[in-house]
């Protein structure tokens, strides 16, 4: 399977983003959270109401509605939740990657450590 029908399989019910691989994951993912920050960034915010303003592209508008309110921290963290199973051990080489932001950093290590993903030793990394 792909990185995109694992993504759409682990977001069910929830609607994956249409991206190409990780790269434009976290694309995406910096464009959620920067919107959700230009909003406010309240905790109550619902992706539903950034993707309805324009705000957020890449969420099939339809699928989110039918998916019922969920919080752009919900969805983040389901996001991280699945990437992290996806990936597996490769996790960590995104955890330590440059483009990666803090605040999805300490998503994936949360979700990594719920996981039981265990970190690399040092120097074993290949980002």
């Amino acid at each position: 399977m792909s990185f995109t029908s694992d993504l759409e399989a682990c977001m069910s019910p929830l609607p994956a983003p249409s991206v190409d691989g990780m790269e434009e994951l976290v694309e995406f993912l910096h464009q959620v959270h920067n919107a959700w920050e230009s909003a406010g960034g309240e905790e109550e915010t619902l992706v539903a109401g950034l993707v309805a303003a324009g705000a957020v592209t890449g969420i099939d508008e339809a699928a989110l509605a039918a998916a019922g309110t969920v919080t752009v921290a919900a969805y983040v963290g389901a996001v991280a939740g699945c990437v992290t199973a996806i990936l597996a051990g490769d996790v960590w080489d995104w955890i330590a990657a440059p483009v990666t932001a803090d605040w999805l950093k300490s998503a994936l290590v949360a979700q990594a450590e719920a996981q039981g993903i265990q970190q690399p030793e040092a120097g074993t990394a290949t980002a």
